[in-house]
């Protein structure tokens, strides 16, 4: 029994662990000009990051900014 409440209380802390780290994340995509495309942009939900910024990227054709 004390096995069974032991492994049951490591379970509920994962998965509490793992569900504070998911998080939505609003993310904006600029032309190269610097232009937001509002078809790209939007939100992305239940995020695997810490933050939010660790999603922001660049390439020739823009960029993204995630908050």
């Amino acid at each position: 029994m004390r096995n069974l409440l032991l492994i049951l209380g490591l379970a509920g802390l994962i998965s509490a662990f793992y569900s504070c780290t998911k998080k939505d994340c609003d993310c904006t995509f600029y032309n190269s000009a610097g232009e937001e495309v509002p078809s790209y942009s939007g939100l992305k939900e239940e995020m695997n990051v810490n933050d939010c910024s660790d999603l922001n990227t660049s390439d020739s054709t823009g960029y993204f900014i995630c908050k």
